[in-house]
C-alpha cells in the first residue's frame, strides 16, 4: 500500500481508526484487565523513579509535609486522635474532643512584584488556605516560615470560607491558638 503524500497517510489512518474505534477500544480494555497488576506495579516503579524515593525527597514532598504537620498537631491539641495513623486519605486528619479537625500545613508565599515592578521593601508575606470538599468542624492551619511553625489557627468550621487568605494582621487573628 503506497501512498504519494504523508497527508494521503494519515487521512487512511484517521478513517481505519474511525472505522475500527469500537474493536480497539474493547481489546485495549481487556489487555488493561490481562495485566492490571504489571500495569500498576510499573506505574509504580515509574513515579517513584520520578519523584525519587529517597527520604530527602520524601522530606521535600507536599505529602510530608503535610503529615509533619498533622503530627504537631497531635502534640498540642489534648486528647486527639489520629485519624490518618492506619490510612491516608481520609476526610479528616484528627479527632478532638469530639470533633473534626481539618489540619492544613501551609508555607509563606512572599510577592516580588506589584503591578509589574519589583518591590524594594522586604515583603510581608501571607497564607493561603483552601478548605477542599469536605467540611470539618474545626481547621488547624500551621502557617510556616523557614520550614517553622510561625502563627496556629484553629478556626470554626462556620467561619472558615472556600477559601482564605492570612496575613500577618487579619480578621482572624481572633482564631489565633496560642500553644
Amino acid at each position: 500500500m503506497g501512498f504519494k503524500t504523508e497527508e494521503q497517510k494519515k487521512l487512511y489512518h484517521a478513517k481505519y481508526y474511525q472505522k475500527n474505534k469500537d474493536r480497539f477500544r474493547e481489546a485495549a480494555r481487556k489487555r488493561n484487565i490481562k495485566y492490571a497488576d504489571e500495569i500498576r506495579e510499573y506505574k509504580r516503579q515509574w513515579g517513584r523513579k520520578k519523584r525519587g524515593s529517597t527520604e530527602d525527597s520524601l522530606l521535600k514532598s507536599e505529602v510530608w509535609k503535610g503529615r509533619k504537620g498533622e503530627l504537631f498537631a497531635l502534640t498540642i491539641l489534648e486528647d486527639s486522635v489520629d485519624l490518618n495513623k492506619e490510612k491516608m486519605n481520609r476526610p479528616f486528619d484528627i479527632l478532638w474532643r469530639g470533633k473534626t479537625v481539618d489540619v492544613k500545613t501551609l508555607n509563606i508565599c512572599k510577592r516580588k512584584k506589584i503591578r509589574g515592578k519589583e518591590i524594594k521593601r522586604e515583603p510581608s508575606g501571607h497564607w493561603t488556605v483552601i478548605k477542599g470538599k469536605n467540611s470539618a468542624d474545626f481547621y488547624l492551619c500551621v502557617c510556616l516560615e523557614n520550614e517553622k511553625p510561625k502563627k496556629i489557627y484553629l478556626i470554626p468550621g462556620t467561619a472558615f470560607k472556600k477559601a482564605i487568605t492570612i496575613g500577618n494582621k487579619s480578621k482572624y487573628d481572633k482564631f489565633l491558638y496560642v500553644v
